[in-house]
């Protein structure tokens, strides 16, 4: 799992301003912590996809996504990659502990976890590329639950739908 340390610094705020030892050997420390406790785990699977006025329907499922944000987003899809991920359950048992004793480490770990999780999707995405061309066709942009209008609360039905506790 690769941790890049500039984006921590981005999801942090930082803006090129000075950043005095202490605080580089915290996020440092932090890099290093996230990497030993995590235990990183996906699940991807491709679906057909039909894209009407406001809901994309997944083939051979029950799960619809609704929302006009997610139909732009798929209009001219034929294919959509679900994906789910985790760092495991010690990274937010962590981050919670943090944020009662210690919420400026809370705070950057979390910005470690965050990058580690896109990091973690990235590959992913690197992963679904090639095949799609093969197939004549291009992905598009990661699109989550929260983003536009497609409502959070859809993520325990994707879940679902990738049989994500289970594997």
């Amino acid at each position: 799992m690769n941790i890049n340390k500039n984006e921590v610094l981005r999801y942090l705020g930082y803006k090129n301003q000075p950043i005095d030892e202490n605080l580089n050997e915290l996020i440092d420390s932090c890099i290093d912590e996230i990497k030993e406790i995590s235990d990183p785990r996906y699940i991807c699977n491709i679906f057909d996809v039909k894209v009407f006025e406001n809901e994309v329907q997944l083939s051979n499922t029950n799960l619809t996504l609704r929302g006009r944000d997610i139909t732009n987003h798929l209009r001219n899809s034929k294919k959509c990659a679900v994906l789910a991920s985790t760092l495991g359950v010690k990274v937010d048992n962590r981050i919670g502990y943090l944020e009662r004793v210690d919420m400026t480490r809370a705070l950057i770990l979390d910005a470690c976890a965050t990058e580690a999780i896109e990091s973690i999707c990235n590959e992913v995405e690197d992963g679904i590329r090639e095949p799609a061309r093969k197939e004549g066709l291009d992905i598009n942009y990661r699109y989550s639950p929260g983003y536009g209008d497609l409502p959070i609360d859809v993520q325990p039905h994707i879940l679902n739908v990738l049989n994500a506790e289970k594997k």
